[in-house]
Parts: structure tokens; C-alpha cells; sequence
């Protein structure tokens, strides 16, 4: 028989699954994001290093302001370069790729 003593909380399940995606995401330092360069989606980090779930952004996919990627050091920007670039002209976000000084 289980004791509820040793049973895993509901919320603390939760946790460790969030901790178990967050360790596999790219850190982005320069602008204080989580890559997950699985499907290219940046998250802001919030302060205890957790991913703002509610304000995704696909690198591929929606507009990036050119002032976000100016701001990416250069080993961040080599993280993102599948996604900005595209490997084709037709992403959004291949001229901003291009646009930044850090390269």
C-alpha cells in the first residue's frame, strides 16, 4: 500500500515535467530567452528561469523586431540561424538576420 505521505503532488508533477522540456531549451543570455530550437519558439525568461509560456514567439513563423535581433550575441545568433534564415529568402527574417552587426 502507498503512503499519501509518499505520493507526488499534483502541482510538483507538474514542476518537474515543466523543468524536465525547460532543460532541453537553448539559453539565449543576450536577450533572456529559452530557445527551443526543436521547433524554433523563444520564450522570455522569467526571473527564476522559467519560460513565459503565455508570450511564445516562432523565430520562423511571426515578425521579429530588428531591434531583438541586433541585441543577439553572436553565439546566440548562430543558436537561431536555422530559424531567422530559413535556409531560403522567403522567411521574413532573413534581412534582419543579415541586418545584425554582431556577425
Amino acid at each position: 500500500m502507498i503512503d499519501n505521505k509518499d505520493m507526488i503532488k499534483p502541482e510538483d508533477f507538474s514542476k518537474a515535467v515543466n523543468m524536465m522540456i525547460v532543460n532541453s531549451f537553448d539559453v539565449l543570455e543576450s536577450v533572456g530567452c529559452l530557445l527551443d530550437s526543436d521547433v524554433g519558439s523563444v520564450y522570455p525568461m522569467n526571473e527564476d528561469g522559467s519560460p513565459d509560456w503565455d508570450n511564445e514567439i516562432n523565430l520562423y513563423q511571426d515578425e521579429v523586431s530588428d531591434e531583438w535581433v541586433k541585441s543577439l550575441s553572436k553565439e546566440d545568433i548562430e543558436k537561431c540561424y536555422p530559424f531567422l534564415e530559413g535556409n531560403n529568402l522567403t522567411n521574413p527574417n532573413y534581412e534582419k538576420y543579415f541586418l545584425n552587426p554582431n556577425i
